[in-house]
């Protein structure tokens, strides 16, 4: 069965780990630890930075370079974090500069409770690396990446309710930054009367034509196409960004 595009529990891509440079970053104020995969390296590389984008894009080039040294053609970098502090505006900074970034949802890498207990960076480092690469792979309940991210921070998703196996939401959950989320929503009105022919536009207008409400679809679809930088003509409809 072919995977929907818009599934963020696992990578859309095949991983070729023999030509592939991975890189997790447990990322804090005071530093940032880059968590490594090397190919042609036996030792995983581990590496404390000051916070600076710079120098993270130095060692990730000196990572890749060491595995040249043995022989292997690095295709690809790929770089993952948390979403946090630094977890969006670096992962645009560094797709800039032909990096692969992804930023994953916290909440969504399994921890078990001893980890819990026994919590450090270097553990930390070492399960968002696991989780990571199992991503990478293919492979299911690893690791979501963050698009929601934004539309959460304004308090645009919904309020989980669930019994049993039955998942369902229940309306706005109203937990972001209210000021945020009355921009948005103004700008989604705004966007929908002067964008008509817009992609989100006319999607949002058939499922009104259909019955069926969208209007904060539409409006998470804005925030994340703002927090993209895309222009607002080229928004895409919900269901090829977000859920």
């Amino acid at each position: 069965m072919p995977q929907p595009k818009d599934d963020l529990s696992k990578s859309l891509m095949a991983l070729d780990q023999h030509k592939t440079l991975i890189a997790s970053i447990e990322l804090s104020l005071k530093s940032w630890l880059v968590g490594g995969i090397v190919p042609g390296i036996e030792r995983d590389p581990l590496k404390k930075l000051v916070p600076d984008e710079e120098a993270l894009l130095k060692l990730l080039h000196r990572w890749r370079d060491e595995a040249v040294k043995t022989g292997r053609t690095i295709t690809r970098i790929v770089v993952a974090f948390e979403a946090g502090r630094d977890g969006f505006w670096l992962a645009r900074w560094l797709r800039a500069r032909g990096v692969e970034a992804y930023v994953i949802h916290p909440t969504s890498i399994p921890v078990s409770r001893e980890q819990r207990r026994a919590k450090s960076d270097r553990l930390d480092i070492g399960l968002l690396k696991r989780a990571f690469l199992g991503w990478l792979r293919g492979e299911e309940k690893h690791c979501s990446m963050a698009a929601r991210a934004v539309a959460r921070y304004a308090g645009l998703t919904g309020s989980p309710d669930e019994s049993g196996s039955r998942r369902r939401e229940k309306g706005l959950a109203k937990a972001g930054n209210a000021r945020v989320r009355r921009g948005v929503v103004q700008l989604a009105w705004r966007f929908l009367i002067h964008q008509k022919n817009s992609t989100l536009t006319q999607w949002y207008q058939a499922c009104v034509a259909a019955g069926k409400k969208r209007t904060t679809a539409a409006h998470r679809a804005l925030a994340v196409c703002h927090d993209r930088r895309r222009p607002a003509g080229r928004c895409a409809a919900p269901g090829d960004m977000i859920r």
